[in-house]
């Protein structure tokens, strides 16, 4: 592994990561080198930087974007486009933290990994963002001139941060940190404040990547079952060509003092009782980790739900809706924060009294050591089970190496566990956590009120426009034309097709290089008392994932909603047993998680809706699981009114947040919910009509309580029934605790009837949020214009659409954050939407063109074997166990088989262009009968006249 240009410092054997982490150094270049060698053939690389921001202008955010837009070895416009459309990776991003810029790529593919790696290298350190302002015009920001005459601003991180900014959260976090920390480089926000971003010149935007993106001054991982002399021989091809610089510094801590609270308003439609609250506190360093994760522990034990006990007495006092209480992470220093939402008018001065108040009695009391216990066995549990989904489990370990490492720390730490976890239950019995938990709140406070005001975003746009406006009149006729010239040489640069010489730069893959068959889940079906089991046997490291499905198909349509609350509250109440934190504790000690939601399915051509039980139990636990199980299904006690009135106030709240922050999910629900019956469960459940129905239910529940309990009551009683029931297992011995827990289940109930829903009325709508950008979506379904429309050559189709012709149209020229097309198999949904888009009006006039975009590709008679290779790679992914047996249970309840995604992968495979135009013929019909959705400001909305309807949040 070492060489005479890579030397090995130390080697540490890793026991709760099954490997050996070496520590490396690249001599002449000073370059640090740590590779996690562990079994795992999904390997993962990423290089980062210590970046750590002197202003608001979010230099190193668009510097993350910008140099992976071509580089001297892959002199394309956009590689990272490319990669995405044409590569075989697990996982491939850029991200910006607050003092570090990190590059990962993940792939199952060896000569993939060894092109992903390659890429990402030349594009950190050769980037041709530095030769020429127009990547930096298209990432960052730039000035253009409108068909009015009007200066205006334009860029992806730009509106981007527009609307991270429009996060009510995210914007309190930034004057928080100013307070905590004035005037030190942790006040500043790496991502670039809107406001400052237009202040970064084109010349410190390169000075910054010639300081910050040196080898001394990086951190390279590597982690899995790794080609090291090839990727080795690789990286320092690079590194070769640098000597060793200075170091760059470290982050600037401030000195924190007692300050006079900041009084500021937020954008908000709605004024009474509205106003937020924000404390807090600086606590420990980095390197103090037992006292970070004892913290985490104790704000946990003491406010981790509403029925925690610091939550339940600042709720009792009805002076605010929601509390928060929690200990986050960043920087060298972290941090306690305290918030209070919906705060009563006149009463904030009140409420920090009493929450000082109600504080100090916790404390004397003692944080409760059964909630300590809970919270330890929980933790232990998901971190032996390391189950993280499709996320790749070597990009959790380099994101704990790259933040040790550039905290100044021994990287093998962050993958250790055992001894804090030993120590920490040792702790227990001690009042270690009480006075962890004081030290931190002895440290001085900020404190920040947030004032509701309705007209924020439009004043925001008013300063914005007469900055412009004197800007532009200041300007001499020179510099008008300058811009001008500017953009038209920047639409010229985008518009210029790359050469083919470019395009041959980026390694590609043959279809021989690919894993072609999906992976199969084993499956097995049986009945035992009239209750089907779906069992997946496979290895699950002594975990049984048993999951209880109800068929409430039946239930009318107006209760839809009340599933959703219903499910969502079932770990709140009080049961037979004990209280809610005798439960909770139960739980938390003995399964790994027990939770429930509604999950609609299309089987065939029928909408199904069910009631999803899933649960997660060591196989020493099954007994335990049992009871826990009967328990939380039957003797559940709804009969808390303050537990119901408190929770629908919040369940609001977070609905108007997601709305405003996240409105490209509320767009494409609904919209697809206008085309297809199946679709309108969503809009039901997680869409807009959910929103109204739990802003009506939260204008009205102190008056309603009574009667939505006794619904709650209903649900239970007529839908968890044996009769209604299908049950998924996944472990390692099959079918035979499925049948100890459909036992555990109450029969005497009915069979589900059919689901009687029907799509929205087509119509194009706006909903109007307090947002700086804008989302939309634009959708129709394949069975409104035909039958058995849908093949594999969708998803080619949609791989085509996504990157190379949305993204150029939608991300690159329109400057929004994020765009895709979809098609889903399963319900005919054919769908675009946009994301942070600052003209989402225009993005739905491209979605309706779209067929236009897909013939105009196909005339120029591409080659569409890197659009094949990406599509069928994108197959291979990251899963687990858990994972594997959900998604299996879910396709056989669809009616779907694993020869159905075999067939629909070989389709995508042997797409022809004869193909892509049968979708293109496919798409021009869909779009004759497609509706729209757009998510904005109202000034917005009202400027679209093809909208007929906008709608209240």
């Amino acid at each position: 592994m070492t060489s005479d240009k890579i030397i090995s410092i130390r080697s540490t054997h890793i026991h709760e990561a099954d490997g050996v982490l070496h520590e490396l150094l690249h001599k002449k270049s000073g370059a640090k080198i740590f590779f996690l060698e562990r079994e795992d053939d999904n390997k993962t690389f990423a290089i980062g930087f210590k970046t750590i921001p002197t202003d608001d202008t979010g230099v190193f955010h668009i510097l993350e974007h910008s140099v992976l837009c071509g580089s001297e070895k892959f002199p394309l416009k956009d590689p990272f486009s490319e990669l995405i459309k044409g590569s075989v990776s697990t996982y491939i991003n850029a991200l910006t933290y607050s003092d570090k810029t990190v590059y990962p790529v993940a792939s199952k593919n060896d000569k993939a990994f060894h092109g992903l790696v390659d890429v990402y290298l030349d594009a950190v350190f050769h980037p041709n963002a530095i030769k020429s302002p127009y990547v930096f015009m298209q990432e960052g920001y730039h000035y253009e001139i409108d068909e009015d005459d009007r200066l205006g601003i334009n860029g992806v991180v730009y509106n981007e941060m527009k609307g991270a900014y429009s996060s009510v959260d995210d914007y309190a976090d930034y004057h928080l940190t100013r307070l905590l920390s004035p005037g030190s480089t942790c006040s500043y926000d790496s991502g670039g404040n809107p406001d400052f971003i237009p202040k970064l010149t084109f010349d410190a935007f390169c000075k910054a990547h010639k300081r910050f993106y040196h080898p001394s001054n990086c951190c390279i991982f590597l982690d899995g079952s790794i080609k090291t002399d090839e990727i080795f021989e690789l990286i320092c091809s690079y590194l070769d060509k640098y000597d060793v610089s200075e170091p760059v510094g470290t982050s600037d801590l401030g000195a924190p003092t007692v300050t006079e609270p900041l009084t500021l308003t937020y954008p908000s439609d709605l004024v009474e009782d509205k106003t937020r609250i924000y404390l807090s506190h600086n606590t420990f360093l980095h390197s103090e980790r037992k006292k970070n994760v004892a913290l985490d522990l104790a704000t946990l034990a003491i406010a981790d739900s509403n029925n925690a006990p610091l939550t339940k007495r600042i709720l009792d006092s009805g002076l605010c809706k929601s509390f928060s209480f929690s200990a986050t992470r960043s920087y060298d220093l972290n941090a306690l924060n305290i918030s209070f939402t919906d705060v009563k008018d006149g009463k904030e001065n009140e409420l920090i009294n009493l929450y000082q108040e109600i504080l100090g009695e916790v404390l004397r009391e003692g944080i409760p050591k059964e909630n300590l216990l809970a919270l330890l066995d929980r933790l232990e549990f998901s971190l032996r089970e390391a189950d993280y989904g499709t996320y790749p489990k070597g990009m959790v370990n380099m994101s704990g190496c790259m933040e040790w490492f550039f905290h100044g720390e021994n990287p093998a730490d962050s993958l250790v566990y055992e001894e804090i976890m030993e120590f920490l239950r040792r702790m227990v019995d001690t009042d270690y956590y009480d006075s962890i938990l004081k030290e931190a709140l002895a440290n001085p406070r900020a404190t920040l009120i947030l004032h509701p005001d309705p007209d924020f975003t439009k004043k925001k746009d008013a300063e914005l426009r007469k900055e412009l406006d004197l800007k532009y009149e200041k300007m001499c006729a020179r510099e008008k034309a300058e811009i001008i010239k500017l953009n038209e040489a920047l639409t010229l640069w985008q518009e210029t097709p790359d050469t083919e010489d470019a395009l041959s730069s980026i390694p590609r893959l043959t279809v021989g290089d690919l894993t072609v068959e999906p992976k199969k889940t084993p499956i097995e079906t049986e009945t035992f008392q009239g209750v089907e089991i779906i069992s997946h046997v496979m290895q699950t490291r002594g975990i049984s994932y048993p999951e209880l499905l109800f068929d409430v198909s039946d239930i009318p349509i107006e209760d839809i909603p009340y599933l959703r609350l219903f499910a969502g509250l079932m770990s709140e109440w009080d049961t037979e047993m004990g209280d809610v934190t005798y439960f909770k504790n139960r739980v938390r000690r003995h399964l790994g998680m027990l939770y429930m939601k509604p999950m609609p399915i299309k089987h065939k051509d029928e909408p199904k809706l069910y009631i999803s039980v899933r649960l997660s139990c060591l196989d020493k636990e099954r007994a335990s699981a049992e009871a826990l199980l009967t328990e939380y299904l039957y003797s559940t006690l709804f009969t808390n009114k303050s537990v119901l009135i408190q929770s629908v106030k919040q369940m609001y709240n977070a609905s108007v947040e997601n709305a405003t922050t996240k409105g490209e999910s509320l767009a494409m629900i609904r919209d697809a919910a206008k085309h297809s019956a199946f679709e309108a469960l969503s809009e039901e459940l997680y869409g807009y009509k959910y929103h109204l129905f739990i802003k009506r239910l939260a204008e009205n529940i102190e008056t309603a309580a009574d009667e939505v309990l006794a619904k709650l009551e209903q649900i239970r009683n007529k839908y968890l029934r044996r009769e209604r029931l299908t049950v998924g297992i996944t472990d390692t011995a099959g079918s035979d605790y499925a049948k100890k827990l459909i036992l555990r289940v109450k029969d005497g109930g009915t069979k589900a009837a059919r689901c009687e829903i029907t799509p929205l009325p087509k119509l194009n709508e706006g909903i109007a949020v307090p947002a700086g950008t804008g989302y939309s979506a634009r959708t129709a379904n394949l069975n409104e214009i035909g039958k058995n429309l849908h093949t594999g050559a969708f998803a080619t189709a949609s791989n085509i659409m996504s990157y190379e012709l949305l993204w150029n149209e939608i991300r690159v020229k329109g400057g929004a954050y994020d765009t895709a097309f979809i098609a889903r198999a399963n319900s005919g949904t054919l769908g675009c939407y946009s994301y942070c888009d600052p003209s989402a009006s225009r993005s739905v006039e491209v979605f309706g063109n779209i067929h236009e975009l897909l013939s105009d590709f196909i005339d120029s008679s591409p080659d569409l074997l890197k659009y094949v290779i990406g599509t069928v790679g994108a197959l291979d992914t990251v899963s687990t166990p858990r994972g594997d047996g959900w998604t299996s249970t879910k396709l056989y309840l669809s009616a779907k088989s694993h020869e159905d995604i075999v067939r629909s992968a070989r389709e995508s495979i042997a797409v022809t262009l004869e193909d892509l135009q049968r979708i293109a013929e496919i798409l021009k019909r869909a779009m004759e009968v497609s509706t729209f959705t757009i998510v904005a400001s109202r000034e917005e909305l009202e400027k679209n006249k093809k909208i007929d309807v906008i709608l209240e949040l």
